[in-house]
């Protein structure tokens, strides 16, 4: 039937004895009981040309309640479960169903099959442990047989459920599922001694804005209700920008109408690009924004489109550019400190602080730096390159350098005056006023070796008279010096004696 720009109410109901159908007009009575359909309201635009199927649900057809397999002599009949009603686009198969009304299940005696619904079907009912009522199917997977002889129901249709005989099967026949994603009824079933449980109900589908009223009785119909002129549409969507590659930037547009350019609120606009979509509701002022993507570097053609919502508003649509563009710059490190040099401390070296450089990336902002050595590390006599690293969201990476250099520690050589008796000579080494243990001092007089010694825990070195007695004139005509000759941390320094 070709339709244009119409509405489409559907609807489903069980009829009697199981019968899945569409939009409810006459209540069910029945001994024994068929679960109850459902019905399902909703707008379809449709566009001149289009060709819609519509199939009114019956027993076991139309998308597709499969029948329940009758009891045995021994037992009541069971019942077949109800088929679902659908509108379909070509080329119309399961899969092409725009919306659909879910049968009910299938009766067994006095139990009643469970109800087509949306998002699934319900359970049947059991009236004892002997026979187990069958599951309703959800939009995904069919509703589950019981153990005791039902099966399964599959894509569009429910499953049968089994014969009861008194010696196969003597707690009472399985029931069948009802059909997974949006299809028909559960078949229903029946047991020897006991009733069967009754078959489960099939699931209904309808697009965003559907009604949905399970439990809906009735004969199955598909009601067509035509609405014309609605309030035509624009959507306001200009260029969106230059963004970073590889990211999800924001993509918003103005949907309004065309006489008087009201905002539409509460309406959904969807967005896409290079196989991307996202969907954003239209605010007050009727904007929607979303995050698009993640897209890649290039231009792309953003379409924004809204599918109308009748019969208030039409349809519109409207596209723009947005484009992605690769980050190969990395961040720029500024305040980098220049190059520090101070004085040893210790043995160990210095502790250095300085001020960490910053960094700002063009797309990235404002970036983290590390340096290493980091402030506040002890750095070790001698020169120490320092490091600096920022990196942006993209992987560039941006280093700075400076140096700091800790110089040898100062050191005093305090020499013991000469005296008469020259029992020993000696010096004592400092850096800081704080003796220096385990150095060696050299003393000499006149150009001459006298002795050498290692300073102790007091920093002191000395010698004794005995180790120079053939220079003692010249030691106290001149007197003697004491020299330290320094290493990788300590300064040289040296000093003379004076005579008393």
């Amino acid at each position: 039937m070709p339709v244009s720009g119409r509405n489409i109410q559907l609807g489903r109901s069980s009829k009697r004895d199981g019968l899945w159908n569409l939009t409810s007009t006459a209540r069910l009575v029945a001994a024994k009981r068929g679960g109850l359909g459902d019905t399902v309201t909703t707008a379809l635009f449709v566009t001149a040309g289009t060709t819609l199927q519509f199939n009114v649900g019956d027993v076991g057809t139309n998308g597709a309640g499969a029948a329940g397999t009758p009891g045995s002599s021994f037992s009541s009949e069971g019942n077949p479960g109800g088929g679902a009603s659908d509108v379909r686009h070509a080329p119309f198969t399961l899969l092409d169903r725009a919306i659909v009304a879910g049968g009910g299940g299938g009766g067994t005696g006095g139990a009643r099959g469970g109800y087509g619904g949306y998002p699934y079907g319900g359970p049947g009912e059991s009236l004892s442990t002997a026979g187990l009522s069958g599951l309703g199917g959800d939009q995904t997977h069919g509703g589950y047989g019981t153990f005791d002889g039902g099966f399964t129901g599959g894509f569009g249709f429910g499953g049968p459920g089994a014969s009861g005989t008194g010696s196969f099967i003597p707690f009472g026949a399985g029931s069948g599922g009802g059909s997974g994603y949006y299809g028909g009824g559960g078949g229903a079933n029946s047991g020897p001694d006991y009733f069967g449980g009754a078959g489960g109900g099939g699931s209904s589908f309808g697009p965003q804005g559907s009604i949905f009223n399970n439990q809906a009785p009735g004969p199955g119909l598909i009601r067509i209700t035509y609405f014309t002129n609605p309030d035509p549409t624009e959507i306001v969507f200009s260029a969106q920008g230059t963004h970073l590659a590889g990211t999800s930037p924001t993509v918003s547009a103005l949907l309004r109408t065309v006489a008087g350019r009201k905002p539409v609120p509460d309406h959904t606009i969807k967005f896409s690009a290079d196989g991307k979509a996202c969907f954003g509701l239209t605010d007050a002022t009727g904007r929607a924004s979303c995050a698009l993507g993640p897209l890649p570097a290039g231009t792309f053609t953003v379409v924004a489109g809204f599918a109308g919502w009748f019969p208030t508003y039409g349809p519109s649509s409207a596209t723009a550019s947005i484009t992605m563009v690769a980050d190969t710059t990395p961040p720029v490190i500024s305040g980098v400190p220049a190059n520090i040099t101070v004085d040893a401390m210790g043995p160990a070296g210095t502790n250095v602080t300085y001020t960490t450089p910053t960094a700002v990336d063009d797309w990235s902002g404002v970036v983290p730096v590390t340096c290493d050595p980091p402030s506040g590390s002890t750095f070790p006599v001698g020169t120490t390159t320092v490091t600096c690293t920022a990196a942006d969201s993209s992987g560039n990476v941006a280093t700075e350098t400076f140096t700091v250099t800790v110089r040898r520690i100062a050191t005093q050589v305090s020499v013991t005056p000469v005296v008469a008796s020259l029992a020993q000579i000696q010096a004592t080494l400092t850096a800081r006023t704080s003796p220096i243990a385990g150095q060696t001092i050299k003393f000499t007089a006149g150009g001459k070796l006298l002795c050498t010694a290692v300073t102790d825990g007091n920093g002191v070195a000395s010698c004794p008279s005995r180790l120079f007695r053939v220079l003692v004139p010249v030691v106290l005509a001149l007197g003697y010096q004491a020299s330290f000759v320094g290493n990788d941390i300590y300064l040289p320094s040296s000093g003379r004696s004076t005579i008393l």
